[in-house]
This record gives structure tokens, C-alpha cells and sequence, in this order.
């Protein structure tokens, strides 16, 4: 009996160290490489880690042993467990609280699809904790009676514990590469803004020149008319000219490059400017404000 002891003591450790070694890279790929782990630690024949989905309010096996088992139960669709379909897997992620059984066919409370479609005589159900929060279940299965005892129990209960430490150190690396993803993403397409509103402002400059021209021109003959719509485009592309410095200085703004130094302005000027653009001899449009309003009064 000592020596057995001391066998499960020194596979205690091992499979601590074997865990702790995991590569960090997925949560998918912790969990499942941890089932591989308990499976042959525990001679089983399925080991699940199963995940609470709020979405669906079903726990989900988000990792399971390659093991016939493990196979015939992803088939039969086993691998997703309602709550609402209850069970022991079910209950024990509600209680928190294990459950060992060694002749699961004569438990009445397990799924039939446990029972009879996997055959399972055997289990122990661990509940599973990650950052303080129970978010599932840890289920040893197999088709032998009495296949594990109460030291596999407090083994799994170990072991359990650190799958979920793995777990959530597993999910800091997604978050952290998936916030790398997010930001390089933005810093391209806030480059590709820049670029754009650089060369528009560029093209801008020869048109507003253009439009000099034909201004003076238009004045010197007493064109009225034609001035006055000069005027009103040229406007236009002041407008659009500014708008395309606002985009470079909001880029250089997110890239810590200046401070914004927030200024009141008047809003009654800013719409007298929008209705002389806007407003035509066909469709006038009047303005009814104070001389003055300023953006510190709103």
C-alpha cells in the first residue's frame, strides 16, 4: 500500500510538471493536450474538459482525449450537455461539488446516453475553476466497474486545479495576441487614412489654384453669376481640404504625436458658411440665430 502511495504521489508530480510545460498557445489546444495527460495518468478511457457556454447554457468539451471513446461520444453528439438536460456532469457544475461513482449504470441520475450508448461504468466528475470563477467540469471515464478509486479522486482534484491555472494562462495569451491583432489592424488602416487624406490634400491644392483664376476672371468681366458659384466651390474645397487635415491630425493624434488643446468656436459663423454653400436661388435657405453662439454655451 505504500509503495501505491507513494506510485500516485510521484504521477502527481509528474503530471503537475507535464501540465505546467504545456505551450500556452490555445485554450483548445491546453485542454486537450491536459485530457491526453489524465487519460494516460488514470488508464481511462475518455477524459472530457468541459466549459460552461452561456450562449447556449450547455456545457461544451472543449477538450477530450483522442480515445474510441472520446471519438464515439463527439459522434453521438455527447460532447455538448445542455443544463437543462440535468445529469451528473450538469450537477456538479452547479453544486461545485465532485462526484466518484464505480457502477454508473445503476445511477439513475446520470444520462442515459452515459449509461447505455457509451457504456460508461465508471467516472469521477471534478468541478473546474479558472481565475476564481467555476467555469466547468473535469470527467474521468471508463467501461470497467470500480475502475478508479478515492486516491484518483483526490488526484483528480489536484490536477483539476491546475488545468485551470494552465487554462487561464492559456487565455491571456489569446487575449494578448488577439489585442497585437486588433492594434496592428488599426495602425494599418489608420496609415492607409493618412496616406489618403495626404495625397487628397495634395491634389486639392492645384484645383483651389484653378478656381483663383477663374474667380478673378469671372470678376474682371462682371460675371456675377459665375463668381458667385466660383466662390461657393471654392468654399468646397477649402471644407474638404480641411476635413483631409483633421483626419492627418487625428492620426497624429492617436500616434501620441500632439495634445488637443479644445478651443470654443462659433457655431453661428460655422452655419452661415454651411448655408452659403447650400443654399441656391431655387431653394433658399435662412438662418435664424443670435450673432453669436458659442460652442461653450451648449
Amino acid at each position: 500500500m505504500l509503495s501505491e502511495h507513494v506510485s500516485k504521489h510521484e504521477s502527481l508530480l509528474s503530471t503537475l510538471q507535464w501540465l505546467l510545460e504545456l505551450p500556452a498557445t490555445s485554450v483548445g489546444n491546453t485542454l486537450h493536450q491536459s485530457a491526453q495527460l489524465v487519460a494516460a495518468v488514470l488508464h481511462a478511457e475518455k477524459v472530457d474538459t468541459f466549459l460552461y457556454d452561456p450562449t447556449t447554457e450547455s456545457l461544451v468539451a472543449y477538450g477530450t482525449s483522442q480515445t474510441p471513446m472520446g471519438a464515439k461520444q463527439q459522434a453521438l453528439g455527447l460532447d455538448r450537455l445542455p443544463l437543462a438536460l440535468g445529469g451528473r456532469a450538469v450537477e456538479v457544475y452547479q453544486t461545485g461539488q465532485p462526484y466518484w461513482s464505480g457502477q454508473v449504470q445503476r445511477d439513475p441520475a446520470e444520462l442515459p446516453g452515459m449509461k447505455e450508448d457509451l457504456g460508461i461504468k465508471s467516472e469521477i466528475l471534478v468541478p473546474l475553476s479558472a481565475d476564481g470563477t467555476l467555469r466547468g467540469v473535469v470527467l474521468v471515464s471508463s467501461s470497467a466497474e470500480q475502475h478508479f478509486t478515492e486516491e484518483d479522486l483526490h488526484f483528480l482534484e489536484a490536477v483539476t486545479h491546475w488545468i485551470g491555472v494552465v487554462m487561464h494562462r492559456a487565455e491571456l495569451v489569446e487575449q494578448q495576441t488577439h489585442e497585437a491583432m486588433v492594434q496592428a489592424h488599426r495602425l494599418a488602416a489608420e496609415e492607409i487614412l493618412t496616406v489618403m487624406a495626404h495625397d487628397l490634400g495634395n491634389m486639392l491644392t492645384p484645383i483651389k489654384g484653378r478656381l483663383d483664376l477663374l474667380e478673378r476672371r469671372a470678376r474682371r468681366e462682371g460675371q456675377v453669376a459665375y463668381e458667385r458659384e466660383l466662390l461657393i466651390i471654392k468654399q468646397c474645397v477649402v471644407r474638404v481640404r480641411r476635413l483631409m487635415t483633421d483626419l492627418l491630425d487625428v492620426a497624429r493624434f492617436r500616434q501620441g504625436l500632439f495634445t488637443l488643446d479644445v478651443q470654443a468656436f462659433d457655431l453661428v459663423e460655422m452655419l452661415s458658411d454651411m448655408v452659403s454653400i447650400w443654399s441656391t436661388p431655387e431653394h433658399a435657405i435662412q438662418l435664424h440665430a443670435p450673432d453669436h453662439l458659442s460652442s461653450q454655451q451648449i
